[in-house]
């Protein structure tokens, strides 16, 4: 387990040093979650000083648990309700897509980007890939170490397809670059190494990245934090859903029509 640590923090450390290299100031997509969060770590263990950017309907849970996150410069756009179509309308246009949850997890991270364009940022670091590398999903639980192994190579596979190219998309329309230091070659290389039972171990999720994150001297509410995907735990979903319901359509119709 030892020298597991000590690999994937290692490899963890040099992707962030190779994403930011060239950029002398640069944002982080943050949501106080161990993903986030440890690459801000990293960033202030090698010097660096980013700004966090997060997002969240007024009075959600993400703000509250971001507020108590103890880095440099955090910027937190809490937003309204009405503000949520036109983001809805942006998300669409830049993914060319109107599905729910793309969109749902698009427009708190389009947000967080048009928040950084206006700092003069050109990067942003984000923390896509640790949940399909390190098995952050509740649906992982119930599979066998066989089962898993397979289960994180398709969804490794369809993140690279898919995901990872709505979030560059988002990035582009802000013009900012995305970086995914999980998604470097040598992160992707030690992850797929690590056994399935260091990525759950009694019941803990994404337990050996959560273990690198302690070591490194996060917080236990950080490391050790059990954290819903992004357009819930924002509030996004919700208030879309409440939008369509408004409007007496599905979220699907509601999306479609924009």
């Amino acid at each position: 387990m030892t020298d597991w640590i000590g690999d994937l923090d290692a490899a963890i450390a040099g992707a962030v040093t190779r994403a930011t290299h060239s950029f002398e100031k640069f944002g982080i997509l943050f949501s106080a979650g161990v993903d986030s969060s440890l690459i801000a770590k990293l960033c202030e263990d090698l010097g660096k000083k980013p700004t966090l950017y997060s997002v969240g309907i007024n009075g959600c849970a993400e703000l509250a648990q971001i507020e108590k996150a103890n880095f440099n410069e955090i910027k937190i756009r809490a937003i309204n309700i009405e503000e949520v179509e036109g983001y809805a309308r942006k998300v669409i246009a830049a993914i060319n897509s109107h599905n729910a949850m793309h969109v749902g997890i698009g427009i708190p991270l389009y947000i967080a980007c048009e928040e950084a364009k206006k700092d003069g940022h050109k990067l942003a670091l984000s923390g896509q890939g640790a949940d399909e590398l390190f098995a952050g999903y509740n649906r992982y639980l119930r599979m066998t170490q066989h089962e898993l192994e397979k289960a994180l190579r398709s969804d490794l596979e369809e993140l690279l397809k898919a995901n990872i190219l709505r979030d560059i998309a988002i990035a582009g329309a802000n013009s900012l670059e995305l970086g995914v230091p999980y998604l470097d070659s040598e992160v992707v290389k030690v992850a797929l190494s690590i056994p399935a039972e260091l990525k759950i171990k009694d019941g803990i999720r994404k337990y050996i990245l959560r273990e690198v994150a302690r070591k490194r001297g996060l917080p236990e509410f950080i490391y050790a934090r059990e954290k819903k995907a992004v357009q819930y735990s924002t509030g996004i979903d919700k208030a879309l859903r409440k939008i369509a319901k408004e409007k007496g359509k599905s979220i699907e119709e509601y999306l479609r029509s924009l």
